[in-house]
């Protein structure tokens, strides 16, 4: 096998893995499955052969436990008469019983209702007089007439897991009058021993667990012995045996080790009989049947990857020699040419459609290499997007236009070129139509790359296939920034004077006839102040239009500032100037205070010296001072009639009035 075929790019490489991976996962899931199927078998066997054993041993326990039972209740029946009266009487009686040497080990006492050791056997052990009244076993006897075996402790005097055994002793009328107790010392040869000597399998073992108190009373590995079982909620499957559940389980242990038990409760006792094997010799087997698998695997994926590499070398031959005559295509000065067509199988068919797709492909290069030519000849910028208006292409007028070259938008969706003034409705709008697959044409304000804004009259045209579905969208961008501007311009020249900058004829009587509308819903008075220049003529006769122009700039300044930023300052022509004042009050006399006041701070206003510029011959400029007064009518309104023509004359009238009363004088001469 070449390292050609072996390079990851390659389609046999690729088939083959392919192939090996399916061999492999189907072969390797059998495996799984197999094994798994054989450890739950060997489980189930192996479970049915440890509760079987366990029962046996819990049988056995029983009988253990009800014979110390039985005993101790003949003993009781005979102390019955004897306590508490005859306290020696019963002290003789324990000696002389077998009870305490046979089947209790550590002995055997008797106590009183108050729970005080009355007579023990034997003697040496010292119990008379220890008061044993909160012992668990004690209790159940006297409290509740029961017979109990007790919690595992540890005894003071041993430093060893004893076990007691309790019952209570009944008088002649069956009242309880004290209990008797069998004590087990577990470090000693006990009946337990029996149970717990052997090892089950050659790793495993036996415990005596008692749940109630979650201890382990005995067990074969001696280490384990008094164990405390892992709290409630800490181990859910220790906690389910716990429970009562006598069945098989697989848990890990607290020394971390997973194993296999089967318990069965041993009711008298209120005690659990454990075997328990640890799963690597219980499933020795199941492992090493896995690990000959595995070998297997391996070696039939080696033999199977040789033979499929080796078949499709031959069968994708012919696949091979067409590629390497297509890449020698590709250079541009190696004319396209069909490629090599082996047997007539199905890679046969394949190589012949593609030939006729070369053809095919030949004719239409030709094609779009024209149609790329004319398209960089348009001088309108052109894009051409996918249908979620990703950039496909563009022409250079696209990138002179908007900034960003095609490495810029290549893949990107042009709303790049949007920014914070763009209108959200035309956006919407166009969204809208493309969304639907139609077309689109409006202008829209759009950013170039380094931010400047430019009008894009903007159409969208989409690309169809032969069934209807869009494949393409077509922008076409014209920048309209001039003939916006240009617009603007013709626009603002219609509603403002173009020396000044201030509204004119036009735009003050459209003020006018709104701010008569809003005077007429709020009810308050407005004012119309008209404005004349004195002597204005003067000034131009003298030192020319020049000079007159600046003056009229001047004053049209110190007029805006003057009123407030609601109010309109307008030149109607000339000397002339008109304020309109909305929104003053609804008295009429305290509106025409109002007006008054602003009339005299415009007057002073005005009234202050002008420093003028005079250009000599020669290029010389020479500064004069200029003064000047104006007089100024006032019209208010609604009071004043309800049109704009009619308040605007009664403005002049007055303001002919004023000039009149007020004479004014001839300007003073240039300083």
């Amino acid at each position: 096998m070449s390292l050609r075929f072996l390079h990851p790019r390659s389609l046999k490489t690729r088939v083959t893995v392919f192939t090996l991976v399916v061999f492999v996962v189907g072969l390797w899931s059998m495996a799984f499955y197999a094994s798994r199927e054989l450890r739950r078998d060997m489980q189930e066997q192996l479970g049915s052969q440890q509760r079987a054993v366990v029962g046996v041993l819990a049988a056995s326990l029983s009988r253990e436990v009800r014979m110390r039972l039985q005993a101790l209740e003949r003993t009781a029946a005979l102390l019955g008469p004897l306590l508490p009266a005859d306290i020696d009487a019963a002290q003789d009686r324990l000696e002389v019983d077998l009870v305490s040497g046979y089947l209790f080990n550590r002995g055997v006492f008797a106590v009183g209702l108050d729970g005080v050791a009355l007579a023990s056997a034997p003697v040496s052990f010292g119990r008379a007089g220890i008061n044993y009244a909160e012992r668990d076993y004690i209790r159940a006897a006297l409290d509740r007439g029961q017979a109990t075996v007790g919690k595992p402790v540890i005894g003071k005097p041993l430093g060893k897991p004893v076990v007691t055994i309790a019952v209570p002793v009944r008088d002649a009328q069956g009242q309880v009058v004290g209990a008797l107790a069998g004590t087990i010392d577990l470090g000693r040869p006990n009946f337990l021993d029996a149970i717990t000597a052997g090892s089950y399998g050659s790793t495993g073992g036996y415990f005596i667990v008692a749940p109630r108190d979650r201890l382990i009373v005995t067990a074969t590995d001696t280490s384990r012995v008094m164990q405390a079982l892992p709290p409630p909620g800490a181990h859910p499957t220790i906690d389910r045996i716990v429970g009562g559940y006598e069945g098989t389980v697989v848990l890990r242990n607290q020394l971390g080790e997973e194993v296999l038990n089967s318990g069965r409760r041993v009711e008298v006792a209120g005690w659990d009989v454990v075997a328990s094997l640890p799963t690597r010799e219980a499933f020795a087997p199941i492992d090493r049947l896995e690990r000959r698998m595995l070998l297997a695997a391996a070696v039939l994926t080696l033999l199977a990857g040789g033979a499929i590499g080796w078949v499709l070398r031959q069968q994708l031959k012919p696949v091979v020699d067409a590629a390497a005559a297509l890449a020698r295509q590709n250079d541009r000065s190696v004319p396209l040419s069909p490629l090599p067509v082996g047997p007539a199988d199905e890679v046969g068919r394949l190589i012949s459609g593609f030939n006729q797709l070369l053809a095919s492909l030949k004719e239409s290069s030709e094609a779009f290499r024209v149609s790329d030519q004319a398209l960089r000849q348009v001088s309108d910028a052109v894009v051409i997007c996918a249908p979620d208006g990703s950039v496909i292409s563009m022409n250079e007028a696209h990138e002179r236009v908007t900034g960003y070259g095609i490495d810029d938008l290549l893949g990107r969706n042009c709303r790049i070129l949007q920014g914070p003034q763009t209108d959200p409705a035309a956006v919407r709008a166009m969204h809208e139509a493309v969304a639907s697959g139609l077309a689109y044409s409006g202008e829209v304000l759009n950013y170039r790359k380094n931010g400047q804004p430019f009008w894009n009259d903007l159409t969208i045209s989409p690309v169809h296939d032969a069934n209807g579905r869009v494949t393409h969208f077509i922008g076409v961008t014209r920048d309209a920034t001039q003939r916006r501007e240009a617009q603007a311009f013709i626009a603002r020249q219609a509603l403002y004077d173009a020396l000044t900058e201030l509204p004119n004829r036009r735009l003050l009587l459209d003020r006018l006839d709104q701010a008569l509308l809003t005077s007429k819903r709020s009810g308050l008075h407005g004012a119309l102040l008209y404005v004349d220049l004195d002597h204005f003529k003067a000034l131009n006769d003298t030192h020319g239009h020049d000079l007159g122009d600046q003056l009229l700039v001047e004053a049209a300044r110190r007029l805006r500032g003057c009123v407030r930023e609601a109010d309109t300052v307008a030149r109607l022509g000339g000397d002339e100037f008109v304020v309109l004042l909305d929104g003053l009050a609804a008295d009429e006399w305290a509106s025409s205070q109002q007006a008054q006041a602003v009339r005299e701070k415009m007057r002073n206003a005005l009234a202050q010296p002008y420093r003028l510029s005079v250009t000599l011959s020669g290029g010389a400029s020479m500064a004069i001072e200029h003064h000047c007064t104006a007089s100024v009518g006032i019209a208010l309104f609604p009071g004043h009639g309800l049109h704009p023509q009619e308040i605007l004359r009664t403005a002049d009238a007055a303001m002919y009035q004023d000039k009149q009363s007020r004479r004014a004088p001839t300007p003073s001469a240039p300083a």
